[in-house]
């Protein structure tokens, strides 16, 4: 048996994080992608957790070979032993969940593989798509039926049937997810003005929280050598949200933070301002940071009720800053019977939206790698 560093130019590592060993998977859908043709298999990962466990998910030729959530420390995974010689096999480790900011000891990473035959080269890439969203995009709900919980868990996260991965095997490309569930563009679902994606853009990982995060190189400043040709937002859920729930008081301040709807059912003005300013915000700082990509904003999947306001906006934006590749695609949304686990959409629903992004994206003109 050889043990191979995940950094080995033959293994593919998906998923914004800093290139070392051991090899920190932070976003959802991180993970490692390698050929080979031995005869058996085993990864080397270390987890650490105070509340939220970490889920990983191990693919043999994209088949779900293993789900399972990991034990604190060093341990051993065995993906197969004992096989027959001659073939060429493709191996993959996804981790299921995002991010736990709310739990600074919560770690995965990837120490090495250890194989008994050779690593293969893998086949190119066509193109690269970044991800970002909220717990739609972080995969929440698509573990366990309808019926499974009511409560917020990790083993209800997954990024199997996930329609950016769905997306991304269409068109044969990298990608990688920055994602938060509850959070939003200006708000979070509850009025939370600080649980928000742009802030945190620009790191590694900032959403984590915790000295050994600190350590592993999460909130440093991303460097953007990773270039997207397609941006994908699919943010604006739980700001819409935030309209409809009481408002949040910083307990340091006193101040307290709403979205508000008028008395008669509208949305406030100064809200919508806000709202509006943080959209254009994002978009310029997108186009600073990845200044070839396409910017596709996606809306819809649970409501549409900001949808005007985020029109008026990207349409301002591209006058404003004479930038013709930002756009819009509205999704497919919910339906009772493609919920998933915790009210979130299930498999079929995110296979919906798969086939409308990919047929949108093929629609532009990618760059090659």
């Amino acid at each position: 048996m050889q043990r191979i560093l995940p950094t080995d130019r033959k293994i593919h590592i998906y998923g914004r994080t800093l290139h070392k060993s051991p090899l920190p998977l932070f976003w959802t859908a991180s993970g490692i992608e390698f050929c080979t043709d031995a005869t058996s298999c085993y990864i080397e990962v270390e987890s650490d957790y105070g509340m939220m466990e970490q889920w990983i998910r191990v693919e043999v030729d994209d088949f779900t070979m293993i789900r399972m959530p990991l034990h604190k420390g060093r341990s051993k995974i065995c993906v197969f032993h004992d096989l027959a010689a001659g073939c060429r096999r493709k191996v993959n480790l996804w981790k299921e969940v995002q991010p736990m900011g709310q739990d600074p000891d919560s770690v995965l990473l990837i120490h090495s593989i250890e194989i008994n035959g050779s690593l293969l080269d893998l086949p190119p890439k066509a193109c690269r798509l970044e991800f970002i969203g909220d717990s739609i995009t972080s995969g929440e709900g698509l573990a366990g039926a309808a019926t499974m919980t009511e409560d917020w868990a990790p083993i209800i996260f997954s990024c199997k049937e996930h329609y950016g991965m769905l997306t991304a095997k269409a068109l044969n490309a990298d990608f990688h997810i920055i994602s938060q569930s509850g959070w939003g563009v200006c708000a979070s679902w509850d009025n939370v003005p600080t649980n928000v994606i742009p802030p945190y853009y620009s790191q590694v990982c900032g959403v984590l929280t915790g000295e050994k995060n600190r350590e592993l190189g999460a909130f440093e400043e991303n460097d953007f050598s990773w270039q997207p040709d397609v941006v994908m937002v699919n943010l604006g859920t739980n700001d819409g949200g935030a309209f409809e729930n009481p408002p949040y008081t910083d307990p340091e301040t006193g101040i307290e933070y709403k979205l508000r709807m008028t008395e008669d059912g509208g949305f406030e003005p100064e809200s919508v301002q806000r709202f509006e300013t943080a959209v254009y915000d994002f978009l310029k700082q997108l186009r600073m940071r990845n200044p070839k990509a396409t910017i596709l904003w996606l809306y819809g999947m649970i409501g549409t009720p900001l949808e005007e306001f985020i029109l008026e906006t990207l349409e301002r934006y591209r006058k404003d800053c004479n930038d013709d590749h930002v756009e819009y695609l509205r999704l497919p949304e919910i339906r009772e019977e493609w919920e998933g686990a915790h009210h979130h959409p299930g498999v079929i629903h995110h296979h919906k939206v798969a086939e409308v992004l990919t047929a949108k994206l093929k629609t532009l003109q990618i760059h090659p790698l």
